[in-house]
């Protein structure tokens, strides 16, 4: 029943969305002729070409496959997040998927056989149909794609290849394929994320009520869009289950938890909406369990609620001695301990990409969209939107498919404040401090950002701690948090009107023509005198900090939020900034905290929307009542 309601609504949309209304800025790699382009920038500062790469070396390449009926797809995920829409909250299943949007399975058959006719082998096929692996010598890969590729060797990462002109991509899947990775491994993607060591920082039992005062309006009751199920049974509502007064080297994620009103502070931890990362290493069961008790949060011991996902299609069991291993950088550490403890009811899957390379990340997401379990994925990486755009186009890509799903995407600006596409590789012409970080600056991923997170020595009667704990104060905008406007995406409907709600100044929001990040923000500064995310790491607490923190504070904050409203709430971009309309002025703040002071370099935060904070810090249990729940911009579809 639900498919032929599926078919019938497409089949009778009365209106077009142009292609040109979604992504006029993009070209699919395909439609240019293009496979992948040649990779620039920082991250190429660092590798040394070894020359032409063997002819038998094997080489694994990642052909993402076109969709069917693109501009109905574009349309049915904006109508998913639109509340007069019939489509409203109607999320496609697997079946659903593969019956209207996915490529055939003839076709899907079709290009599998062309590869395997010029030499290649099958590594891993896909049940939605939307991504194939394979391998071929190196020699092969070259004549295939019409490319030259080097050997090269990548500072901390190893010997690597990398094609040193840009790939063609052969007139027979042209028709089927719009994007191919894989034909360079080098790393380009970076964590934004810091560790330190911070001595004795007190926590505070609980200041959700410490937060600065705002005049906050009467919650709208017409603002709720479903049913609120009951809370966790094993979490008090409206207190948290611990005094977390044990912290130090940074603020434990459940000082956070009070400071952002998650809704786990009153009692939903995020049962039966499962969570998920992308990262390249694994963490410890012994570290999340250390977490849990030292802490005190509610969870189940590891691995109970714990999957860990494979995106190297190469045989191995273990992932090539990832899983099960002590995460050498910390950012596994931080996504999943954070997710877990600040969501403590909700599964967690995390998919490893042990070469952190553009196909094993396009793998891990299409690993979570094939599965189809978790609500929202977290992404704490990114690069330079215009040094690999394949890259930024299939990630994009790959997240609009998990739209029609039901899938959140979020992922982390980045630590270099205004400047993520400073410079070229050695020679060339240094790149203007426009550009930003992909997939956070896809259309479909929303941006996190970072703050300078203050407190007070004391509450003094602030809130609900004790006179000798701190309280929360405030919030500025973080030096180093990223954010700016796209070269190559142009301005969403949905994010047209919050650039102008306000008298805004190119010092404020860098183009009202293309898109702006971030869209949200959090904690991010742990220089002195602020404190970063404190996590078990390898066996001790340590923290980090980086807009690295916020991508999983918001996967975290996103599942609690769908648990509230009994349903998953799939790409939520339209939804926060119809939200934010609808309930922020310049003297008003319900569900987000306005950032109005500090900078990143190139934009000052205001009131309002601006490209240092973007639509400010969220408070999630009022966020529950709002998000999705008010129509789009009228400069959107109706």
């Amino acid at each position: 029943m639900r498919r032929l309601f599926f078919t019938v609504v497409l089949a009778a949309i009365p209106y077009g969305v142009p292609a040109a209304t979604i992504d006029a800025a993009l070209v699919a790699p395909a439609d240019r002729g293009v496979a992948s382009d040649v990779a620039t920038g920082r991250s190429l500062r660092n590798v040394r070409d070894l020359g032409r790469i063997g002819a038998s070396e094997p080489i694994t390449v990642g052909l993402l496959m076109r969709v069917r009926n693109l501009t109905e797809l574009q349309q049915l995920t904006l109508l998913q997040g639109d509340l007069r829409s019939p489509m409203f909250h109607h999320y496609l299943t697997r079946d659903q998927w593969t019956q209207s949007f996915a490529p055939d399975a003839a076709t899907y058959a079709q290009t599998q056989a062309a590869l395997r006719r010029r030499g290649f082998r099958i590594l891993r096929t896909y049940q939605n149909r939307a991504y194939i692996e394979a391998q071929a010598p190196a020699a092969v890969v070259e004549r295939y794609f019409r490319t030259e590729i080097h050997a090269v060797e990548q500072l901390g990462r190893g010997r690597r290849y990398l094609n040193v002109t840009a790939a063609l991509m052969p007139a027979e899947l042209r028709s089927s394929v719009i994007s191919v990775s894989g034909l360079h491994s080098i790393q380009m993607v970076t964590h934004p994320m810091r560790l330190r060591s911070k001595a004795a920082v007190s926590s505070s039992p609980v200041y959700s009520a410490g937060l600065r005062p705002f005049n906050v309006p009467t919650p709208l009751s017409t603002a709720t869009p479903g049913e609120n199920p009951s809370p966790d049974p094993t979490l008090s509502p409206g207190d948290p289950t611990s005094d977390y007064t044990d912290s130090d080297d940074g603020y434990d994620p459940t000082i956070y938890a009070d400071a952002y009103d998650y809704p786990v502070q009153h009692g939903y931890g995020g049962s039966g909406h499962a969570m998920a990362s992308v990262i390249e290493a694994d963490f410890l069961n012994s570290d999340a369990n250390l977490e849990f008790a030292t802490f005190g949060i509610p969870r189940a011991a590891a691995p109970a609620t714990i999957t860990r996902l494979c995106a190297d299609p190469a045989p191995s069991a273990n992932c090539d001695g990832t899983i099960g291993a002590a995460d050498p950088e910390g950012e596994s550490t931080l996504d999943a301990l954070t997710m877990m403890s600040l969501a403590p009811k909700a599964p967690f899957y995390e998919a490893i990409a042990p070469a952190f390379s553009d196909e094993q990340l396009e793998a891990a997401y299409e690993i979570h969209l094939n599965l189809d379990v978790a609500d929202a994925v977290s992404s704490s990486f990114g690069e330079c939107e215009t040094d690999d755009p394949a890259f930024a186009y299939a990630t994009d890509y790959i997240a609009m498919e998990g739209a029609a799903l039901g899938m959140s995407f979020e992922a982390s600006t980045g630590d270099i404040g205004a400047g993520e596409c400073g410079t070229y590789s050695p020679g060339a012409t240094p790149q203007e401090l426009v550009s930003i970080s992909v997939p956070s600056a896809g259309y479909y991923f929303t941006a996190i950002g970072g703050t300078q997170f203050s407190t007070i020595a004391t509450c003094g009667g602030i809130g609900n701690g004790s006179v000798t704990s701190p309280c929360y104060t405030h919030e500025d905008a973080w030096a180093s948090g990223n954010g700016g406007y796209s070269a190559r995406e142009l301005v969403p409907c949905w994010q047209s009107a919050a650039l102008t709600q306000y008298v805004q100044t190119t010092l404020s929001v860098g183009s009202t023509t293309m898109r702006n990040t971030p869209d949200l923000v959090f904690t991010a500064d742990g220089d002195s005198p602020y404190a970063g995310m404190e996590v078990i790491y390898n066996g001790a607490k340590r923290a980090f900090y980086g807009t690295s923190v916020g991508s999983p504070m918001w996967t975290a904050m996103q599942v609690e939020i769908n648990q509230v409203q009994g349903s998953r709430n799939g790409w939520v971009n339209p939804g926060l900034y119809a939200a934010y309309a609808a309930t922020e002025s310049l003297t008003e703040s319900y569900a987000f905290r306005d950032i109005i002071t500090g900078n990143n370099g190139e934009y000052t935060a205001v009131p309002g929307y601006d490209d240092a904070s973007g639509l400010g810090s969220p408070l999630g249990f009022k966020l529950a009542g709002i998000e999705n729940g008010y129509a789009a911009s009228n400069s959107c579809p109706t």
